[in-house]
């Protein structure tokens, strides 16, 4: 398996994950749903991260050069009144179904943290819904802990 930085070509198999992963995410939760056109909107969305410096989506690719993963993170300052401002926020991390439980989540997230290490960085957040539960298990056994959660009211 081979994690790389990924490019334009790789834009339809990331698209085709992430769709898998919002249907997972709907299933939990109705706020995942997409709209008819997300797709093309995510696909566009990440084509304009591609060539900035404070973003990052890398791949997963095996022998047979299928996409199998990919990850989606950024840079990001907390206000300037902490001491430790600049962190990285991890938006995505996904493998595909069929590839699952072959440790290319975990080749994925250290790319990620040395992404995050090289761009100095003092943290990794994230946000998982509480009742994905294989998630929380995969963050919690690469080192990461509750901090904060996260509160809605709905009207």
């Amino acid at each position: 398996m081979i994690i790389k930085k990924a490019s334009k070509d790789h834009l339809d198999g990331i698209t085709e994950i992430w769709i898998e992963l919002m249907n997972y995410h709907n299933d939990l939760n109705d706020f995942f749903a997409i709209k008819e056109n997300g797709p093309v909107i995510f696909k566009n969305y990440i084509e304009s991260l591609m060539d900035s410096e404070n973003h990052m989506i890398c791949i997963a690719i095996d022998k047979k050069n299928r996409i199998t993963g990919y990850a989606l993170a950024e840079i990001a300052e907390h206000p300037p009144v902490l001491k430790n401002t600049r962190h990285c926020v991890l938006s995505d991390i996904a493998v595909s179904q069929k590839f699952r439980h072959k440790g290319i989540g975990k080749q994925i997230m250290e790319y990620v943290i040395n992404w995050a290490k090289k761009k100095d960085t003092h943290r990794i957040e994230l946000q998982v819904l509480e009742h994905n539960h294989s998630s929380i298990e995969f963050y919690r056994n690469r080192g990461f802990e509750t901090f904060m959660q996260t509160m809605v009211l709905k009207f």
